[in-house]
């Protein structure tokens, strides 16, 4: 919760990009730091703290992700926010499984999933470019640059004629 405030601030000057960055690249190292750890004879109470950090990460991840996936199809945005959220629930029922065929005993098929998932996060931010800006329409009488159909003008009366001239 308070990294997701502090990432919402942070948002207010630093471009979404910029704080996906940082959230990917703080979930890489709390996620390697969690697979050392678990591959220690330490006892699982220390797996608590890189895990902590890999969680609190996510305040610095979704949003700004979510965003970005939002505004590369203005038109579609609920289409967009429903490949989303099938993206996260599908992906979390592929890793689910294969996390738990590693045992209960041990963190590390938990802390190869993170890591692996982890480093996949950090080359898709690498790969994919951000997205260019949807082309907006040209100022308008008011001073703003809204995207959507361009404004009809209203239907003028004529006024060259009164009333009593018209009967």
């Amino acid at each position: 919760m308070l990294s997701s405030a502090l990432s919402s601030r942070l948002l207010r000057r630093a471009e979404p990009r910029r704080v996906l960055a940082l959230g990917v690249g703080w979930l890489l190292l709390a996620s390697l730091a969690l697979l050392a750890l678990a591959l220690t004879p330490l006892g699982a109470v220390w797996l608590t703290v890189p895990l902590f950090f890999a969680v609190a990460s996510l305040g610095f991840i979704l949003g700004p992700a979510t965003a970005l996936a939002l505004d590369a199809v203005p038109r579609a945005a609920g289409a967009g926010s429903a490949v989303v959220g099938a993206a996260q629930f599908g992906l979390a029922a592929l890793v689910t499984p294969v996390v738990g065929l590693g045992g209960e005993h041990t963190a590390v098929p938990m802390a190869l999933a993170m890591g692996g998932l982890a480093v996949l996060a950090g080359v898709s931010y690498l790969l994919f470019p951000a997205p260019l800006p949807s082309p907006r329409e040209p100022a308008t009488a008011g001073g703003g640059t809204r995207p959507g159909p361009p404004s009809v003008p209203a239907p003028t009366r004529d006024l060259t004629h009164s009333k009593e001239q018209r009967s």
